[in-house]
């Protein structure tokens, strides 16, 4: 009886400590009038609260600049943060949490809003760590507070998605998919993963524009969410697959792309679409999104492309 009331007392005490740190959270931001006061409101809140030695807040458009804010403790030297680079790009890129546990440990996880991942916060602390559920909790309602802050407040970010979002569907744009891209050969390079690219160019009798919703609305029903689909012209898409196997074949990299186009197979009162399609893989078709683009269409308009639909 008394270590089922000493755990119970536990429990309560550490679920009144985070109510009590989320509240801190949420009057920090509510009282926040732009990115960087947040920021430097809540990270050593963050770090406060977990035992972290240094955290620092990433926003998407800022990656190659390096954090956006960073709040570093006594113990720890301000280069730490810069250690954790490639673990933010892979958060970046999945919208997961992910971490490094050894003599330093980093952890990082997304800040979502829109629908998108906006940033991440990165953390560091000395000695190893691995996340228990209760903060992995923690961790969820931060990602979703801290992301509808940013999403609300930055003001690139509006210009951003003008460029980086086709405004009649809603996908990507070339430059986002270029971009995404980049980040997704980066991470190529460091973990052996592969990449493929593929074209998909759609032909119908009338106009296509009626059945692009319902192409995006079943498409991205089939697809992991840190592939991405970009419109790069009228009647072509493209689809970025990262982090692929590197020992996928080119018969399993094409078998993969022949199931997501039974999708386009849409019967309108007026219009039949159908559908080509080719892939290139890195490292093998190409060594940048270009290359990689140039070479799934050069096998299109081979005279003989493959017609899946």
């Amino acid at each position: 009886m008394t270590t089922n009331n000493s755990a119970s007392s536990r429990h309560t005490t550490e679920t009144v400590l985070t109510l009590q740190f989320h509240y801190e959270i949420a009057r920090a931001l509510a009282g926040a009038a732009s990115l960087e006061d947040a920021f430097s409101a809540v990270l050593e809140k963050i770090a406060t609260y977990g035992g972290w030695d240094a955290t620092a807040a990433w926003l998407t458009h800022d990656l190659p600049m390096g954090p956006r804010s960073r709040w570093v403790g006594p113990r720890m030297p301000s280069s730490a943060l810069d250690d954790g680079a490639a673990l933010v790009q892979q958060v970046l890129e999945t919208g997961q949490p992910a971490w490094q546990s050894g003599q330093r440990s980093t952890l990082a996880f997304p800040l979502l809003g829109d629908d998108n991942t906006l940033g991440a916060i990165e953390l560091v602390r000395t000695g190893p760590y691995e996340p228990e559920e209760h903060a992995r909790q923690i961790f969820t309602v931060l990602s979703q507070d801290i992301g509808q802050f940013v999403a609300r407040h930055d003001p690139h970010r509006q210009a951003w998605r003008d460029v980086m979002y086709d405004r009649q569907t809603g996908l990507a744009t070339p430059e986002l998919l270029i971009e995404r891209g980049n980040q997704a050969l980066l991470m190529a390079e460091r973990t052996g993963h592969g990449l493929t690219l593929a074209i998909i160019r759609l032909r119908a009798a009338g106009d296509l524009g009626p059945l692009l919703p319902g192409i995006v609305q079943r498409l991205s029903g089939k697809l992991r969410p840190y592939d991405t689909v970009a419109i790069m012209a009228p009647h072509e898409l493209a689809v970025l697959f990262p982090a692929q196997n590197a020992n996928d074949d080119n018969r399993t990299l094409e078998e993969k792309i022949r199931k997501l186009l039974p999708l386009f197979a849409l019967d309108g009162a007026r219009i039949k679409l159908h559908a080509d399609a080719s892939f290139a893989a890195y490292p093998a078709d190409g060594i940048d999104v270009p290359s990689l683009l140039r070479h799934a269409r050069g096998q299109l308009e081979s005279d003989s492309p493959r017609q899946f639909v």
